[in-house]
């Protein structure tokens, strides 16, 4: 549990950086799948270094993985999650179940602080969230189990 804990800090302070480099790609005019390609790579090295450090205790090089084994083994735990899987709820979001009807009542009242903002704009904005909810339990359990399996 303290790990997960420990996992779920990492995670927040990933969350909030990519959500900030999603929302300024967006914002500069590239398509929202871009936008979270660009703030995976970013991201997902930053948690490497926190997760070895913080998380799963694999500061030091052992004899069965180097640090760089361990990197690539992060990158490919998260693509399928930070790439394949967001970009899949984004679009199933987005284009496919309409969540602005459901968002609506949010985005009525989001509209008054954030002022010319159209619904679908809205739920580009909000689909990254509502992936958190599904990728977060995965991660943790794809990085404890086969990223970090065999690190200290």
């Amino acid at each position: 549990m303290k790990q997960f804990i420990k996992f779920g800090i990492v995670g927040a302070i990933n969350a909030v950086l990519n959500y900030i480099i999603y929302i300024f790609c967006i914002s500069i005019g590239f398509h929202y799948i871009l936008s979270n390609i660009i703030g995976f790579f970013i991201t997902i090295f930053n948690a490497f270094l926190l997760q070895s450090k913080f998380v799963f205790n694999s500061e030091q090089e052992t004899s069965y993985q180097s640090w760089w084994k361990i990197l690539i083994r992060t990158y490919i735990s998260y693509a399928f999650t930070g790439i394949v899987l967001t970009n899949m709820l984004s679009i199933l979001w987005i284009e496919i179940i309409h969540t602005e009807i459901i968002l609506y009542p949010i985005y009525e009242i989001a509209k008054n602080f954030v002022g010319n903002l159209d619904m679908y704009s809205f739920v580009k904005y909000v689909a990254p969230i509502l992936n958190m909810i599904i990728t977060i339990p995965m991660n943790f359990l794809i990085n404890k189990y086969w990223t970090y399996k065999n690190a200290n």
